[in-house]
């Protein structure tokens, strides 16, 4: 009995060590510059501004320099490489700014470059939830959730991924849910919108889980 006791306390001992929370709110990053240690498509910036969800910076994607009218694959992404994420939770505080074409914004995860990972976003055009792959640059919808109205300010989006499963919530309602294989290993985690969606980010928090 001893013995078993043991092995259950070294195990939970391990998997405590393994898990890892990283959270990021832009508090040290230099104002109108990119966030440091990230890789960006599209023109992102840390904002000083007095309506950061915490602090006195949040993220924002400001432009995409390849916009033009009917331009139906504008991925603007900010990565952090070294996060290498397979399953865990993510959750980050967004907040719609602007968009005629688009606008919203969310999560990607597993990330193997800038063209291939999985997403999740919520377009208040729209007013749906979404989850999609996108490889090589070809994006697929996974999942859809219709209806779904947002009061203009800030709001939470929060992503659970367990192996092959994924689920979505907004403001701690969940909202969506999807199974897919395609990307089963390690990958970056980070920000995403679409087009001339103008959309602030803060508080972007990763909890890996072994």
């Amino acid at each position: 009995m001893k013995k078993r006791a043991l092995l259950i306390a070294f195990f939970a001992l391990s998997v405590t060590a393994w898990a890892q929370t990283v959270r990021f709110d832009f508090e040290k990053d230099a104002a109108q510059k990119a966030p440091q240690g990230w890789k960006c498509v599209g023109e992102w910036r840390v904002l000083d501004d007095a309506t950061a969800w915490s602090g006195k910076h949040l993220l924002r994607m400001v432009r995409n320099p390849r916009q033009f009218l009917g331009y139906a694959r504008g991925f603007n992404l900010c990565l952090r490489p070294t996060l290498r994420f397979v399953d865990g939770n993510l959750t980050v505080r967004f907040r719609a700014e602007r968009g005629r074409q688009d606008r919203g914004g969310g999560i990607l995860w597993r990330a193997r470059d800038s063209g291939t990972y999985y997403v999740a976003r919520y377009n208040p055009l729209e007013e749906n939830f979404c989850f999609y792959k996108v490889i090589g640059g070809d994006r697929t919808l996974l999942a859809e959730r219709d209806g779904i109205r947002l009061t203009p300010g800030w709001h939470t989006m929060t992503i659970r991924v367990r192996g092959d499963r994924v689920e979505g919530a907004l403001d701690a309602q969940v909202l969506l849910r999807a199974r897919d294989r395609t990307l089963s290993g390690p990958g970056a985690a980070g920000l995403w919108t679409k087009a001339d969606a103008v959309t602030s980010f803060d508080d972007f928090v990763v909890r890996t889980e072994p």
